[in-house]
């Protein structure tokens, strides 16, 4: 800036000088010099304006470390205590019969031949499913434990062979323990036709529903819709037999041919025996 103002002031005594006396002259300046200093100078004052220094920057906070987060303590899940499942209880390979007062009654008794009254051995007592639910000592000294309120039809076949299948019905009558009459079993009669290689002979005894009377005349279908001359049928006191090819089970059906009783078809099983006794068919009247 001085040196602007010092050029200024060198215009000034120039055009002083040109208007005053031509005698009086102290400083000669060349005006085209004078000009050119003149733009110099504004051009270095242009110069120095532009080059500013540039403003402070406020100083940049240093960044303070990265927090690390702070580990949140995590509450366990509760545990659950449960108590620990026993083991189950295995099962003996004998098994006792059922007390009285876990439902069922113990049914026993004795089954003989039907001529000497000897114990037999070895006789299966067949209940409901048609399975062996029980078998006869050495001395034909029995017994089963059967589900209480209810009549039982239990057939007794004999595994050494020599006697007739028999069908009783047994029933607690509300006692806790009954003891069945004596069971005679018949011989097999010599001579009686036996059933031919691959068949099995099925016989039993159809009654009336109420009153357990035998009924004569009712049809066995077997195979077929109709109850045609063919067919067998019970005899006068409602027994019946049939001798059927060799084969797991075989359905029949009982027809009145009178009409006078309910239809009923029945499923036998003749689990490998050539000899089957059915439980007793009961038919209600129409």
């Amino acid at each position: 800036m001085r040196r602007l103002a010092r050029l200024c002031s060198l215009l000034v005594i120039a055009s002083a000088c040109s208007t005053s006396a031509p005698t009086v002259v102290r400083e000669t300046v060349d005006p085209s010099a004078l000009a050119a200093a003149v733009a110099s100078a504004m051009a270095s004052e242009r110069a120095s304006q532009t080059q500013s220094p540039a403003p402070a920057s406020s100083p940049t906070p240093s960044a303070s470390p990265a927090e690390e987060p702070t580990a949140v303590s995590s509450t366990p899940a509760p545990v659950v205590q449960r108590p620990a499942t026993p083991a189950p209880t295995p099962l003996t390979a004998a098994t006792s019969a059922p007390s009285s007062g876990s439902g069922y009654i113990n049914y026993h008794g004795l089954v003989v031949d039907g001529d000497t009254a000897i114990g037999i051995p070895d006789v299966c007592l067949v209940v409901g499913a048609f399975v062996c639910g029980s078998r006869s000592d050495a001395n034909g000294v029995w017994a089963i434990a059967l589900p209480a309120g209810h009549a039982w039809n239990v057939i007794f076949v004999s595994l050494i062979g020599g006697y007739e299948s028999l069908s009783i019905w047994v029933d607690s009558l509300g006692q806790e323990e009954m003891l069945v009459p004596t069971v005679r079993m018949r011989r097999t009669a010599v001579g009686t036709a036996t059933p031919a290689t691959g068949y099995v002979r099925f016989h039993g005894r159809v009654v009336d529903a109420n009153t357990g009377v035998g009924l004569a005349g009712i049809c066995l279908v077997i195979g077929s819709l109709g109850c045609s001359a063919d067919k067998p049928r019970s005899n006068s006191e409602g027994y019946w037999s049939v001798d059927l090819t060799s084969q797991p089970y075989w359905d029949i059906t009982f027809q009145s041919p009178q009409v006078h009783y309910r239809t009923v078809t029945t499923r036998v099983y003749s689990l490998s025996r050539n000899d089957v006794l059915v439980p007793d068919i009961r038919m209600r009247p129409q």
